[in-house]
């Protein structure tokens, strides 16, 4: 469920992007990237901490922050055309400047919610090789089911989700 989760909302903020910051390959390219380095650094400081807590209480946790911020993302969004318009208008004579400013706005509102999702996965990960004698292979089993879950996550949501609540009613809301 929760790689389901974060690709699924992966597909519906990158939608969602599309309408402010447009949907060429540079502003796909910048949704992707913040997701993913959001992603990761969650995956590294969650291991951390998985090891050190109790990994299924932590999990919980974690669980239920993504929801909580994946419902207090959305008012906010109404906010991110007006921030987009200064760095257009602020930063548009310099490329690369514009680009960099465009990818601290599209970092700074994926960052909390995808790091708690990268934070998930190695809790989950803890959590079950805690219980077997066979971590590798309980690693295995987590990460299969974790990618499973991918690829139903973006099938989901692009294909279910979107066309039958509109984009801004599939993150939620």
């Amino acid at each position: 469920l929760s790689g389901l989760t974060a690709l699924g909302y992966e597909v519906i903020w990158t939608r969602l992007f599309s309408f402010i910051i447009g949907s060429s390959t540079y502003a796909m390219s910048t949704v992707l990237a913040a997701y993913m380095a959001g992603l990761a650094l969650g995956s590294f400081v969650g291991g951390v901490i998985a090891d050190k807590k109790e990994p299924l209480f932590y999990l919980a946790l974690v669980e239920i922050g993504i929801a909580l911020l994946a419902l207090l993302t959305i008012p906010f969004f109404s906010f991110l055309p007006t921030a987009y318009a200064f760095i257009y208008f602020n930063f548009k004579l310099s490329y690369s400047l514009f680009f960099l400013a465009q990818f601290a706005l599209v970092f700074l509102y994926l960052f909390l919610p995808t790091s708690l999702m990268g934070a998930a996965f190695p809790s989950a990960l803890k959590a079950r090789a805690n219980f077997l004698k066979t971590p590798g292979k309980e690693s295995g089993y987590v990460y299969a089911a974790n990618t499973l879950g991918a690829i139903a996550g973006p099938l989901l949501s692009g294909y279910l989700l979107i066309p039958k609540f509109g984009t801004y009613q599939a993150t939620g809301f």
